[in-house]
């Protein structure tokens, strides 16, 4: 039976979860065919000035998968792009990009599992929202290895359009508390 564990964006800059993990709290299923994923390196470069245009609001798992390509590529200005407007507020756009470096790894399927609504308080705020929680089966591989994890991605309709909520993990890496 496989364990179920928190998750953060970008707990460890350089582990396949960092850049899998999107919301801590959610239970995430990890199953790697070989050994940790733990000793991948960063290939990718911080996105300095990439953008990205809000997905519309309706498919919450095709937007999830967005947040989630864009982090797996390296591209963390066009998600920070992508996060909450009061997160934008904790976290400027360079200290995300610079904490939110991950590991270089290749996405092989995304398969989403459910999306359901879900109470959640905003990391580094006093705010809580109404969010749509997306569960996503995601298989990849990286450093020679490969592995499938299951967790959940929070997001948010504002305006029309998907936003991500980062967890307390992610926004204490960014801002140093």
């Amino acid at each position: 039976m496989m364990q179920r564990r928190a998750r953060a964006i970008g707990v460890a800059a350089i582990t396949v979860m960092a850049v899998l993990s999107l919301t801590a709290g959610c239970g995430s299923k990890s199953t790697p065919s070989t050994a940790s994923t733990g000793g991948a390196t960063a290939t990718t470069q911080a996105d300095q000035t990439s953008s990205t245009a809000a997905p519309a609001a309706g498919d919450a798992g095709a937007a999830a998968k967005q947040i989630l390509d864009l982090k797996a590529s390296g591209q963390q200005g066009a998600a920070w792009d992508l996060l909450v407007s009061q997160q934008q507020a904790v976290v400027p756009r360079a200290t995300f990009i610079t904490c939110g470096n991950a590991a270089a790894i290749t996405i092989k399927s995304v398969d989403v599992k459910a999306a359901k609504p879900e109470q959640v308080q905003l990391a580094g705020t006093n705010v809580t929202v109404g969010s749509t929680a997306v569960t996503l089966d995601v298989a990849y591989s990286a450093g020679g290895q490969d592995g499938q994890e299951t967790f959940a991605v929070h997001l948010v309709d504002v305006d029309g359009t998907w936003r991500w909520i980062a967890d307390q993990a992610q926004i204490t890496k960014c801002t140093g508390g």
